[in-house]
């Protein structure tokens, strides 16, 4: 292992890569070489170049998807698009960071061959984690998380998406909740969900039963002519039934029979 390697990869630990996912020297050399130095494919940095960029657009996309959890996608893609371009953080970091032109092998003809490198080293270091079933997603993470929070710092809109979205369960509960609220406050309205909720009731089909056994009349003999009597003749059927006689009247005529204890009373 030569020297100048030994110190690279010092540098890459020092920034949060693990050590046993490093690649070997011969990699090394492989993606340090400019294209103008060797032209022949495989031995330049064109090949990892390829990963690399498939490899840094995902770790950024994770690292706004998981910070901002909130945001839009239209948000989210701006973000990653500045965090991604050649001449942004992949440039600053290659050159100043990591320190990649004492590294490269071949004359730079301009800043972009720097992010290209960058990107290559991105898929060495990518395709020797993967094979040791490490991950080079906080590395990643390490490096761009300070030019992340340099655009949510310069961009107020975007610090908002930090936090996460309102849970709909809880609406729906508050919108509920204020529903169940205004029909309260509204006596004249008839509300036959409820009236049929508490026909279900065991204990008030028992009421039902009872204030057939007072009219001397069987359930199963229970009728809508039957119904309108009993409820004509009791001045009390609120505190039988704990439902006013409008509201039981109108749920029997609009579902025309109850359904007690299993038998289907009709209203013929």
């Amino acid at each position: 292992m030569s020297k100048k390697y030994k110190e690279f990869r010092a540098l890459l630990k020092a920034n949060g890569m693990e050590t046993t996912a490093l690649p070997s020297d011969e990699t090394i050399d492989i993606i340090f070489t400019l294209p103008s130095s060797n032209p022949t494919a495989g031995c330049n940095y064109q090949r990892h170049e390829f990963l690399g960029d498939a490899v840094l657009n995902m770790a950024i996309t994770r690292l706004i998807f998981t910070k901002l959890k909130s945001a839009p996608e239209g948000v989210m893609h701006d973000i990653k698009m500045e965090l991604i371009r050649n001449d942004g953080p992949l440039l600053t970091i290659a050159k100043h960071t990591l320190k990649l032109d004492n590294y490269i092998i071949g004359a730079v003809e301009n800043d972009s061959q720097y992010a290209d490198v960058m990107e290559a080293l991105l898929g060495a270091l990518n395709e020797v984690a993967t094979a040791r079933r490490n991950k080079v997603q906080p590395f990643i993470e390490n490096l761009w998380k300070p030019y992340l929070q340099d655009i949510l710092q310069r961009n107020a809109e975007y610090k908002t998406y930090l936090n996460p979205p309102p849970k709909r369960g809880n609406d729906s509960a508050a919108s509920s909740s204020s529903s169940s609220s205004a029909s309260v406050l509204k006596p004249a309205t008839i509300n036959l969900e409820r009236i049929k909720k508490r026909l279900q009731k065991k204990e008030f089909n028992k009421k039902v039963h009872y204030l057939c056994q007072l009219a001397g009349t069987p359930p199963e003999t229970l009728t809508l002519d039957k119904v309108k009597y009993i409820l004509s003749d009791f001045s009390n059927i609120e505190g039988v039934l704990g439902v006013n006689r409008r509201n039981f009247r109108t749920f029997y005529e609009h579902h025309g029979g109850l359904v007690l204890r299993g038998t289907t009373v009709c209203s013929t």
